[in-house]
């Protein structure tokens, strides 16, 4: 094989958990601190939207702890949860899958009394304690509960007993032991309180898109090439650091760089010949967020496209876009501008700068402009502003005019002339057979 040629297949999988894993120093810091700290009673709860590295993240656990932490991972949307029983089940059964793989047995566990209804008392009094005794004292079990949203979901059928994250939480308390990891979908933040005691606000820690340093690093990660700092940049503005988006385009140039072996430094012109085919890959997750936004939210994001598109150069403000919007079939004010600026902002869907507002995500912007704006073929439609009450009032008050004035024309008496006066002739002048 040519030495130009790379010798492994391509590293970037998109959506794969096991691809190159950049960035997330401070949520590895704050998993180590919390598996460390003896006074934890509540679980770690990583919280992010889709498609953001929640699973990757517990799926790098193994390669960045050693085994002082005992893990067994729990896919939850693939867990039978059909009642805390079959959880608990699926708990002792990855643990045991997990210490056969280093050939140890827990064989001498006691099993529960198959006409127990409720595994809670041995689970928490004969299985955690044999278990610890298993590992030693100087290690310590780590449950990684991916999904946990799916769980809570779960925990209302007839077959859970209530009260199931009191359990959970009283474990903790009682086995200093043990260790309970937790991702969350943001996109269900409001119910996260439902986790509750399991869940304090102290633990939760939320994932967002990468920084600049971490995209650099996962670009330059096969080693194969080269990718300046202004290349890593033009991907950070083009991806806005969202993770899915910075392995596709990682992908891509791998790609790239296979059918170009003498090309050895990624320029600036790559990345943009590049960008067109990572957009057209990455519409589900450009889609997705204009889908997570609310209607107000989405009436800015087409106000703030729109002017981009317009005026590329233009300080584009809160004041900017209230001001477009009052001209246009959306009007808002400042007030609902500002609010959804908020909520865009802590989506990482816009960055406020002293400078003006700028979309974290560039690709975001060919995304609105194909499918927001009205006269195009247009996957989405922008959603209807509700019709402000003083416009139906309005509109009522002309109709009923209109109305009122129609049936007094129709009542109004007509005179005798009028009504049997025959109708005027019609004279026809033909030529000059007509009189001068």
């Amino acid at each position: 094989m040519d030495a130009t040629t790379p010798a492994n297949p391509n590293p970037y999988h998109p959506g794969d958990p096991l691809a190159p894993f950049a960035g997330r120093q401070d949520e590895l810091a704050r998993l180590d601190q919390y598996l460390k700290d003896p006074a934890a009673n509540a679980a770690l709860v990583f919280m992010g939207r889709r498609w953001l590295g929640k699973t990757a993240l517990l799926q790098r656990f193994d390669s960045v702890f050693d085994d002082q932490f005992v893990h067994a991972h729990l896919p939850l949307k693939l867990v039978d949860l059909s009642s805390e029983n079959a959880l608990l089940q699926a708990i002792t059964d990855a643990v045991a899958d997990l210490l056969a793989e280093r050939d140890i047995t827990i064989s001498r566990i006691p099993s529960p009394d198959p006409d127990a209804p409720i595994l809670r008392d041995w689970f928490s009094g004969t299985w955690l304690p044999g278990i610890f005794q298993i590992i030693r004292s100087h290690r310590k079990l780590v449950l990684l509960m991916d999904d946990a949203h799916v769980w809570l979901d779960a925990e209302s059928g007839e077959g859970w007993h209530g009260a199931t994250f009191d359990f959970f939480h009283d474990l903790l308390q009682q086995h200093p032991q043990l260790r309970i990891v937790l991702t969350f979908a943001a996109e269900r933040e409001d119910h996260l309180t439902k986790l509750n005691p399991l869940v304090s606000p102290a633990h939760i820690q939320r994932l967002g898109y990468l920084t600049t340093e971490a995209t650099g690093w996962l670009l330059r990660y096969p080693g194969l090439y080269v990718v300046p700092d202004e290349s890593v940049m033009a991907v950070q503005r083009s991806t806005g650091g969202h993770p899915q988006l910075l392995q596709r385009f990682a992908h891509h140039i791998y790609q790239y760089y296979g059918t170009h072996p003498g090309e050895r430094t990624i320029t600036p012109q790559i990345i943009r010949t590049l960008t067109p085919g990572v957009y057209h890959a990455s519409i589900e997750e450009l889609a997705n967020i204009w889908a997570e936004s609310t209607d107000v939210e989405q009436f800015v994001l087409v106000a703030f496209s729109q002017i981009r598109y317009n005026d590329p150069l233009k300080a584009i403000t809160a004041d900017v876009i209230a001001a477009w919007l009052l001209d246009s079939d959306y009007p808002l004010d400042q007030t609902a501008v500002n609010a959804a600026l908020r909520g865009l902002e802590y989506r990482e869907v816009v960055v406020l700068r002293s400078s003006g507002i700028e979309l974290t995500c560039h690709m975001l912007q060919t995304w609105l402009l194909e499918n927001t704006i009205r006269g195009t073929a247009r996957a989405v439609a922008v959603p209807e502003l509700p019709v402000r009450l003083p416009v139906i009032i309005a509109a009522v008050v002309i109709v009923v005019v209109a109305l009122v004035l129609l049936i007094s024309l129709s009542n109004t008496p007509q005179t005798e002339t009028a009504a049997t006066s025959p109708p005027a002739p019609t004279v026809t002048l033909a030529g000059s057979d007509a009189p001068e």
